[in-house]
């Protein structure tokens, strides 16, 4: 998993991604600014009440407010994925750096594992730190592999 992780080009899969959500939150700004223009337009020519106008305005500004803000956070994942060089996040790093690991330590255990449930019948249970991160990055492999399996099938 390791070798197919660094054989990854997480870099762009980030900023292809990023880029997209960026592209989409521009969209929805721009629809809720092209609403409201149409909103005033029906307002003047009497179609909707003031205060009609005045409570989907509201609506609509707070709606391009929540994008700008989007936005704003988009472009700032954007400015550190392309800043990052390798694309991939520390915590796989942390991983790789104990990945020949033959004794548990408590310094792995406490950067490594988030919680440990005992059940009956000496059953445990052990939830790590980064298991929805991997489970991410494991789905990206894999939609990368079978993407470029396919690339592959139409050149030949």
């Amino acid at each position: 998993c390791l070798k197919a992780i660094q054989e990854t080009p997480f870099r762009k899969i980030n900023l292809q991604k990023i880029c997209e959500r960026l592209s989409k939150i521009e969209e929805e700004e721009e629809k809720y600014r092209k609403l409201k223009v149409a909103l005033y337009q029906d307002f003047k020519e009497e179609i909707i009440t003031k205060t009609d106008f005045a409570d989907i305005r509201e609506q609509y500004n707070s709606r391009i407010k929540d994008a700008a803000a989007v936005k704003k956070q988009l472009q700032r994942e954007l400015d550190s994925a392309a800043s990052n060089e390798n694309g991939l996040p520390e915590w796989i790093a942390d991983f790789a750096d104990h990945k020949n690991l033959r004794q548990l330590t408590r310094a792995v255990a406490v950067q490594c594992i988030e919680r440990i449930s005992v059940f009956e019948g000496k059953k445990l249970e052990v939830e790590f730190t980064h298991a929805q991160d991997y489970a991410e990055l494991t789905g990206q492999v894999t939609e990368f592999m079978e993407n470029g399996a396919e690339q592959q099938k139409e050149v030949v």
